[in-house]
């Protein structure tokens, strides 16, 4: 019986996963409600298959751009998607990783820039550019 007993354990995870997302996006749109008085619609979220994700990084990087430090005003991310990209900072070609661990929402501008290297790459040889891109990582 140790299959179902780890089926058990992995339904039980999958679903309090599943209320933490729910309670994560909650959160957000409520603080997109109370701070920026925008609330966000079904026909947001159908126009934008990522706009979950782009939300949940916004939210975790405080509404900031990690490769410039510029501020991603939520309207421009609900309404003007083309400004705002998901970036895999370690490219998804070098490296396979797709994990929210790799991910980072960035202006798109900034994201043209990086291209596909890594942020090493990028910036490692200007040495204020790469100093000011850890500080930003640093919380």
């Amino acid at each position: 019986m140790p299959r179902d007993r780890n089926s058990d354990e992995q339904k039980k995870w999958e679903k309090e996963t599943q209320k933490k997302n729910e309670k994560e996006q909650e959160y957000i749109e409520n603080k997109l409600a109370t701070v920026y008085d925008i609330r966000l619609s079904s026909a947001d979220f159908s126009s934008q298959k990522q706009l979950n994700l782009k939300l949940k990084l916004w939210n975790e990087q405080d509404g900031k751009c990690l490769y410039s430090g510029k501020i991603i005003e939520p309207e421009d991310l609900i309404k003007h998607s083309e400004l705002v990209e998901i970036d895999h900072i370690i490219p998804f070609s070098r490296c396979g990783n797709d994990g929210l661990n790799n991910k980072v929402l960035v202006l798109t501008e900034e994201n043209q820039q990086k291209r596909n290297l890594t942020p090493y790459e990028a910036w490692g040889s200007d040495d204020i550019k790469w100093k000011d891109f850890k500080n930003k990582l640093i919380i």
